[in-house]
């Protein structure tokens, strides 16, 4: 824990923190009125909802520095003179650059050109020589918030219309040395989001012409993807002057040439409530089958079946995909054209034949008594499948046939041609009798992976076993298989090992 929790902050209910784990992550703890503590992490564990042990860390660090409150120490910093005060500044300054950093820009301003001053430490400290790991991270970002706070202490002392030029420039200029930064913990970004907040702040307080902000905002939008759905964002400072000239910019750009994704986001968020000037934003820029789907998928919501139709058909023929072909199937359905929609059902298990597209083939097709004919020809396709097709072993048929019953066929197919390892759990379901010769065969495939993952994974099918085996009385079934694997790999130490620890696995007197 030592040095790993980094940039901690510490409110009176809330505490944010980096920690330096096998990569950073952020983390956030607050503490209800009811004093209850809880913490977020994006680690994956906390991902999940779970307080994970880099919340644990810095829940551990604040506890151990909690020290004087805000108040004792204030009332003590009053009580010092004021030459104490300086040699205590004075001692902090030559320990901490960062703080050393934020005088010097507060001098530099003080001393008649603030805003060149500001200008240049705001170059000097976006400045990457090198490209920064993510351990490194932490102290460029403190370089940076030390800028912003000089920029937010000269916005509060009335300087607001400089403070809009010069947080431009820091998220301009921060944003272009992205690439050679890690930025992991999301610090950088961060520091560009408070930039942006800053700036809006600026312009509130400045109230600059809405026609040249608008300006402004859609060239660092277009240009840098900087100030994103800055019509939302800035929307009370642009006006309807302002976002009247930033619609027109946009027009203008997108007549000009080929759009930009960015461009192309500006426009659908103005053709927001227009379905047909939507579509057509959309339809500039249309290539892969998951665009028509998108457009057709806007149509059929707006209440336009046919339209939507017409959209996923072309769709289909400039490349077919199994998800708009589902849908085309649906659509059709819905418009009472079940011919046509069993015609793209049939397509799409062709295309990409599964167990779910062969359910959907077969719900479109037995209530137009067409089922036995689709089902030879689904078969054949599966004799015959897809080039690129995958897996290449029999899994799909397997799983036809056990969903519809036929047990004793799919266990021949599975033996003939292969089958995936789950498949083969579903047989031992359906087979209880032939479950430790199925289990067998797994254990055989993972055990000689020769790893503690495959270790891990014959422990885990043993403990399947045992499960499907215990409530059926052949508990001595599943013993001999465990005793026959320890006797074939009585050499895997790291494996016997895992089995003395399972209680169903004990070794024998």
């Amino acid at each position: 824990m030592q040095g790993r929790v980094e940039r901690l902050t510490v409110d009176e209910d809330s505490a944010t923190a980096t920690v330096i784990g096998t990569e950073p992550y952020r983390v956030a703890l607050r503490r209800d009125t009811s004093g209850t503590l809880t913490g977020t992490c994006d680690c994956p564990v906390g991902e999940d909802g779970g307080f994970c042990k880099h919340c644990v860390a810095v829940g551990l660090v604040v506890a151990g520095d909690a020290g004087p409150s805000h108040d004792e120490l204030r009332a003590y910093v009053s009580s010092r003179s004021h030459a104490e005060l300086v040699e205590l500044v004075l001692g902090a300054l030559g320990r901490d650059g960062v703080l050393r950093g934020s005088l010097q820009l507060d001098m530099a301003a003080a001393a008649g050109e603030p805003a060149a001053a500001l200008a240049a430490a705001i170059d000097d400290a976006a400045f990457a020589p090198d490209y920064l790991r993510w351990d490194e991270v932490s102290e460029y970002a403190e370089r940076l918030d030390a800028v912003l706070d000089a920029l937010e202490r000269r916005l509060a002392s009335g300087h607001a219309a400089e403070v809009v030029t010069l947080s431009e420039r820091f998220a301009t200029a921060v944003s272009a040395q992205l690439e050679y930064v890690d930025d992991s913990s999301g610090a950088i970004g961060s520091t560009i989001s408070r930039a942006l907040e800053l700036h809006l702040a600026a312009c509130r307080q400045a109230a600059p012409d809405p026609v040249a902000l608008a300006d402004r905002l859609f060239e660092l939008e277009t240009a840098g993807d900087l100030f994103g759905d800055a019509l939302e964002t800035h929307a009370d400072v642009l006006g309807a002057a302002g976002r009247a000239r930033y619609a027109e910019l946009a027009e203008i750009a997108w007549a000009a040439g080929p759009p930009s994704w960015t461009l192309s986001q500006i426009m659908e968020r103005l053709s927001a409530g227009d379905i047909d000037r939507l579509v057509a934003v959309k339809a500039r820029t249309v290539t892969r089958s998951w665009d028509y789907l998108e457009i057709a998928r806007l149509l059929r919501d707006a209440g336009r079946l046919e339209d939507a139709i017409g959209w996923a058909e072309r769709g289909v023929a400039a490349d077919p995909d199994a998800r708009l072909r589902e849908f085309l199937a649906d659509c059709l359905s819905e418009a009472g054209r079940p011919d046509a929609a069993l015609e793209q059902r049939a397509a799409q298990f062709r295309e990409q034949p599964t167990l779910a597209a062969y359910r959907a083939l077969r719900a479109e097709a037995e209530p137009l008594g067409a089922w036995p004919r689709e089902r030879a020809a689904a078969l054949r396709v599966l004799e015959r499948p897809p080039r690129d097709f995958w897996p290449r072993d029999r899994s799909v048929l397997v799983s036809i046939l056990l969903w519809e019953g036929d047990v004793a066929s799919a266990w021949e197919q599975a033996h003939a041609g292969g089958c995936s390892r789950d498949v083969w759990r579903a047989f031992a379901r359906e087979r209880p009798d032939d479950a430790v010769g199925v289990y067998r065969r797994l254990l055989s495939a993972t055990i000689d992976l020769r790893n503690d993952s495959g270790y891990d994974g014959a422990v885990e099918l043993l403990a399947e076993l045992h499960d499907l085996l215990a409530p059926r009385g052949r508990e001595e079934a599943h013993a001999a298989l465990v005793a026959e694997v320890r006797e074939v790999h009585r050499r895997k130490k790291n494996l016997i090992k895992r089995l003395d620890a399972q209680r169903w696995a004990a070794p024998c007197p």
